[in-house]
């Protein structure tokens, strides 16, 4: 149960930071997309672990 609340801390976190990077950003040049991407990639990969994690207590 401990795990999925800092899943869901670093999903939150991660969707903040998103925020941050896309209205704080003056240009847009390769760094900004690598960071966008790489939390969009976190992003997902937090739900996928919070999925897995539901369907492994149903079990």
């Amino acid at each position: 149960m401990k795990k999925q609340y800092y899943a869901i801390f670093v999903l939150v976190a991660s969707a903040i930071l998103l925020l941050v990077n896309i209205f704080s950003s003056e240009k847009f040049d390769q760094g900004f997309y690598l960071r966008v991407t790489s939390n969009v990639l976190l992003m997902i990969a937090m739900g996928i672990l919070l999925y897995s994690m539901k369907k492994q207590q149903k079990q």
